[in-house]
């Protein structure tokens, strides 16, 4: 696997398919990886979610709402390691 650190996605061949970054370099264990972006209050139970599983994650606001005039919405990014327990936390709360 190859890792994109412009757009932070894992991808199977050396070039990008999010973004277009040719000559990817190997992906690293603790490699922040985008998984997903939500509203902040499936976020706050995704993240609750990973955190009773100790898998790490990291999440970045983003979004804006006309009505609070804050974020609306969190991008979450999990180390590499980690990818595929937490895609199974995901599927078991949003199938």
């Amino acid at each position: 696997m190859y890792y994109c650190e412009k757009c932070k996605n894992v991808n199977e061949k050396k070039n990008c398919v999010y973004c277009g970054k040719r000559k990817l370099r190997e992906v690293n264990d603790d490699d922040l990886c985008f998984f997903v972006e939500l509203g902040n209050f499936h976020a706050t139970m995704f993240l609750e979610a990973l955190s009773s599983q100790r898998i790490d994650a990291f999440a970045v606001p983003s979004g804006f709402s006309l009505t609070t005039r804050a974020n609306s919405s969190q991008k979450i990014y999990i180390p590499y390691k980690s990818l595929a327990a937490a895609h199974d936390v995901y599927v078991s709360m949003y199938g």
